[in-house]
Formats: structure tokens, sequence, C-alpha cells
């Protein structure tokens, strides 16, 4: 059918127009990179945040590049170890050792647990040099916190900072010609960093704004550091160019797995791992750095990771109250990759590499296998009563708090406990509770299910603490429960005590400030206090005491929060535990069970009784009203 004169009118012109506009998307498309890149990827717009750059005369020595022979290695390859050393290389971490925080060596088939320091002071976060033979830490042997070195080559020791600050968590850049680490001044963490070339040249400070910026890692590419801020208001990844003036910061997690942590780079340079949050759990991020503008994607459970020295395994860190797991799984394809370890206490930082210190650190080695001490011995006050496995109560002493008992195979651990965290912390934390045992009679909070303090295995921190500025506690969710970290605040706050605080803590008491938001949520994060802390949550879990986690309406029931209750459940659950102290039948709640009954019939009775007899009523009568007659008078008229 032949198409009118009309629209044969108006189909030419526009085909025409059709061409010219696709011929011209082309030319532009083709001829305009930079636009189609901008249209492709667009660039958030970041804040200029800290415009000062380092001194110009120490820009060239920081970015100097690594040999490519030996650090630029592409994922999946493997880097080749100097003198024929096994390429897996050896892991190095600091664990918690009795009441004190110790360095280990560890290759899940390789080396087993080694013991690498035995003082009594605490060892931190170590890091390996990039050619394996010196190990850098903060340590507070001298009473406060300062990095060392330890070169495995001559098994010299070597004091880079002396601050009566806090220094710590250093990074190496690539040549081991410089140091990055964090330092507490001013009530703030900042980053610097130091030549070791030259140890009286003085830090040149990296970032020196009122945030808190901490946890570096030098690329290995040498021209950038990651670390980690809340400038923006959440915990979140940045990077820092040094070779770049003026605008050198730049946001890379965007809010990704915020609060985020602990950044490690591959040993090409090319990706960057942090921990951080995915649907309410522990998540493993990747960054990758050839296209920076692409959001970090989740890749593996676990709390932080680090990459194995040839870039093809990621351990990670399977995180708990009483003890840390690790699990190395290959980059490519997730799957597992060397056998799952089970450690015995938390770890307080973890590196890995290759190279020469397989056999550097072999004669450094005091204890391997090591094992873990125990803080306190067991010893039963009153023999077990019949039947089998029933307990009794034991008095604390010297304890401010209700119903001063707890179950017999508990108290020698919280004496203990208490006698730490006191001696950590400088003041008694543990000599004024809430609760402690709680008799079954008493009545239980409302929607409370399994209270542990019935059993005697567990005990309340008293809350005023955190009124007082004295405790405080973060928010973390496990497997779909609510936890809490408590953290007590030191008694001397030059230093020789605890560590400066990381986390924001959560704020239970802001759900009353009258915003809806705040009390929907069960409350609000809280900027990052100043001071020295202790983490009594992971002190607690050496002696083998454990949080309890919320009930579910937490959120608008405080006491359902039960941030301030630690049990020690020695592999019971909570019915086991109640029967070692009350029979069955005491744990079984009665419930009325309705009976059939017949419908009942009436059946004659013999009642002895007096009947009222009834009195006379008075009878109405009625009577005629009389009405008036009318009698005629003379003259009148009837009407």
């Amino acid at each position: 059918m032949a198409a009118s004169p009309k629209e044969s009118k108006n189909k030419k012109p526009l085909g025409w127009l059709t061409f010219f506009f696709v011929l011209l998307v082309v030319v532009l498309w083709n001829g305009i990179p930079v636009l189609r890149d901008q249209l492709l990827l667009p660039t958030p717009t970041l804040p200029q945040l800290l415009p000062t750059p380092l001194p110009l005369d120490t820009l060239p020595a920081l970015v100097t590049q690594p040999e490519p022979s030996t650090l630029n290695v592409a994922i999946g390859e493997s880097v080749a170890p100097s003198n024929g050393s096994n390429p897996d290389g050896l892991m190095v971490f600091a664990m918690s050792d009795g009441p004190f925080v110790h360095l280990f060596a560890f290759h899940p088939t390789q080396l087993p647990l080694s013991r690498l320091t035995n003082h009594p002071w605490d060892d931190l976060h170590p890091a390996i040099s990039p050619d394996g033979s010196r190990i850098a830490y903060p340590s507070r042997r001298n009473g406060y916190w300062d990095i060392y070195i330890f070169d495995l080559r001559d098994g010299s020791l070597t004091r880079v900072t002396d601050t009566p600050e806090y220094d710590g968590w250093p990074t190496w850049s690539p040549d081991g010609q410089w140091l990055a680490y964090e330092t507490y001044k001013n009530g703030n963490l900042d980053i610097f960093i130091q030549s070791l070339s030259d140890l009286n040249q003085a830090p040149i400070p990296l970032t020196t704004t009122p945030s808190a910026d901490h946890s570096p890692a030098w690329s290995p590419l040498g021209q950038e550091i990651a670390f980690v801020s809340d400038r923006s208001g959440q915990s979140e990844i940045w990077t820092a160019r040094l070779d770049q003036i003026g605008e050198r910061y730049t946001n890379i997690s965007l809010g990704v797995g915020s609060p985020v942590h602990s950044p490690s780079w591959s040993p090409d340079g090319h990706f960057l791992i942090w921990g951080g949050q995915y649907n309410a759990a522990d998540t493993i991020f990747l960054w990758d750095s050839q296209t920076p503008q692409t959001p970090a994607s989740p890749v593996l459970a676990g709390y932080n990771a680090v990459w194995s020295p040839g870039g093809k395994v990621l351990l990670t860190r399977q995180t708990d109250f009483l003890q840390d797991n690790l699990a190395a799984f290959e980059f490519s394809s997730q799957k597992l990759a060397l056998p799952f370890t089970v450690l015995p206490a938390a770890i307080h930082g973890i590196d890995w590499k290759g190279g020469p210190i397989n056999e550097l650190i072999t004669p450094y080695l005091l204890d391997s296998p090591a094992v873990v001490p125990s803080l306190y011995s067991v010893q039963l006050t009153l023999a077990p009563q019949s039947p089998p496995d029933r307990y009794g109560l034991v008095t604390l002493p010297d304890v401010n708090v209700p119903y001063p008992y707890l179950h017999d195979a508990v108290d020698e651990s919280f004496a203990a406990l208490r006698r730490e965290a006191a001696r950590q912390s400088g003041w008694d934390v543990l000599g004024n509770l809430e609760n402690a045992y709680l008799p079954i009679t008493e009545p239980p909070h409302p929607g409370s299910v399994d209270e542990w303090l019935l059993t005697g295995r567990a005990f309340a921190l008293n809350p005023l603490p955190v009124q007082a500025g004295w405790m405080t506690i973060t928010r973390q969710e496990r497997s779909g429960l609510t936890y809490w970290r408590i953290f007590i605040r030191a008694r001397y706050q030059d230093g020789s005590q605890g560590l400066p605080m990381r986390d924001q803590p959560w704020s239970l008491d802001a759900r009353y400030n009258g915003d809806p938001r705040t009390y929907e949520q069960g409350g609000a994060f809280l900027p990052i206090p100043a001071g020295y802390w202790i983490d009594f949550t992971e002190l607690a879990g050496r002696f083998g005491w454990q949080p309890v986690p919320a009930l579910q309406n937490w959120r608008t029931f405080y006491p359902a929060a039960r941030f301030n209750q630690f049990v020690k459940t020695d592999g019971l659950n909570w019915s086991a535990a109640m029967g070692q102290f009350y029979p069955p039948e005491a744990l079984q709640t009665p419930t009325s069970i309705p009976t059939l009954t017949l419908t009942p019939t009436v059946s004659p009775t013999i009642r002895f009784f007096r009947t009222a007899t009834p009195l006379p009523s008075p009878t109405p009568t009625s009577q005629p009203t009389r009405r008036p007659t009318w009698t005629p008078l003379p003259g009148d008229i009837r009407p």
C-alpha cells in the first residue's frame, strides 16, 4: 500500500535529522575521551580538608619507587624469595598472652605458634620490613608506648620514638628508609613520618586535623598512604598522596561498610582491603586503585585481613570476644587456601611477609610451640552436694552488691579479673556491682529470657561510671545479635596506662534527647572521647568472661540492652547452669490445665433456718372527696 502524500512528506526530513544526530554523537564520543570518561564515571566532589603539604625537600625520598623485581608483583604471581627460603613466608602477630600482649610467629603448615617476646610489658601491631629482615612494633618496655625496630640479622633493638605520648601502628615505606605511624598528641590521633636513616630528624606530620587519623598503610608503590579518619563524621578510609601539593587527601570508602578499620595494600599496590560492616556482619571490602571512582565491594567475611607475600591469598581474622580464628582464602577463587586455625586469645595486629624472615627468625623463637598460660585456677570451696554436680555459692569479699555471691566454680576467675583490671586501670572497677548472683525469687525484667544472673555465673557492672565519664561502650552486631564492648578510663592519663580509642562510642541515653530517630534506633554515636582507655571486654575474655547479648527490645526498653552484663558459661547452656543449683521441678513453670466438669444437677437440700414473718402493712382506704355545694341566695341566678 502506497504511503499517502502527507506521510511521505514528513518521513524524509526525519531520517536526515536522525542521521546527523547519530553522526554528531559518534564524533563527540570518540573525539572527546575526557568528556566520555566523566559521563561514565562521575567524580564525587570532596571538600578540601588539609591543603598544607609535606616539606618539599622530603618528598623525593618519600616517593622513591621500589624495585620492580621485588615489590611490583602482579596478583596471582608469587614472590621469589632470596636464598631459596620458603615462598609462603611467616605470619607475625601480637596476641594476648596472660596479663600482657606479646609477639608470636606462626604458619598453619610450616611453623607452630611460637613466642617471640615474653616480657612483663605489652608489644603491639608488628610490621615486617619489605625485605623481611626487621620487625617494627610499639612496646611499653620503658613504661610508655614507643616504637622499636628489632633487627633479625644481628638481634639489635633500635628505639625509633621517645615520647611520653602513645606511638604505634607502624608501616614501612617500600625502600625501608621511612616509617609512618600514629601518635596521640593534644588529645587526638594523628599520623607522622619518621626517617630511619637519621633518627635525630624531627618526624614529619602527615595529618594535623582535629579528627582522629590513625591506622596508616603505606602503598608498595611508595606514593600513597591509606589511613582511617573520622573527619567526615564517621570512620572511613582515606588516602594521602605524597607526590601532590595542595589537595592530597581523598575519601575512597565513601561510607561503604562504615565504620571501617585496618587498611592493607596488596603487594603490587593494585588493591586495598579493609574491614567493615555489611548486613550487620564483619566483612572484608576490596577497592581497586585503577578504578578509584568505583565503590569498594564486599568480598569475604572477617574482621580484617592481610595479603600473603605473593598476593594470591588473603588471611582473614575471624574475631570473637574470647578468641580469634585465622582463615586463609585464595584471592581469585575464594577457596580455603590454608587450614582453619583456632587461636587461644585475641590478636592485636598481624603482618605476613616472605624472604629472609624464614631463616632469620629461627634463633629468636622462645617457646615453640607456645602455650598461653592460665590466669587462674579453680578451687572448690564447698564440696559438691548430692545429687552429683550440685554446687554452692561463695561470698564475694569487699564487693558492694545486693547479693555478694557467685558460683563456686567462677569466683576465682572473678577475683583474678578484678585484680588485673585494677592493675591496668588504676581503680577498682569490680568493687561496686549492680548485680552478681540473683535469687530465683527476684522478679525478672519484662521480656527477659535466660537470665544468667540467676545461675551465679554472671555479674553486672555498675552503670554509674558511664554517667561520670569513666566508662563508655561501643556497639557491635554479630550473628544478628547486638553486643557491647566496654572501655574503662585509665586513672593516669600520662600514657602509662591504656590506649587511645579508635571507635565511636554508642550513647544509649541519646534516645531521650527528643529526636524520634535516635529513639527508634536506641541511641546514637558519640565522638571519640579523649584520653587513654582499657578494653575491659577483651580483658575479661582472657579470664573466660564474655558479654551477654542485648534482648530484641533493647531499643525501646533500656534494661534490655544488658550492656554491663558478663557471663562465664564454661560451655554450659542456661538450663544446665541452672540445674547446678536447683532441682528440675523448681525450674518448671506451672501451667493450669482445664478439666472436664459434668453438668451440675439440682439436688433437694434441707436447710434449717428461721423464716422471717411478714409484718402487717397498712391498707390504703379510698375516701370520697367532698366538693363544696352552692346554696342560692335570694336574687342569685344559678349558673
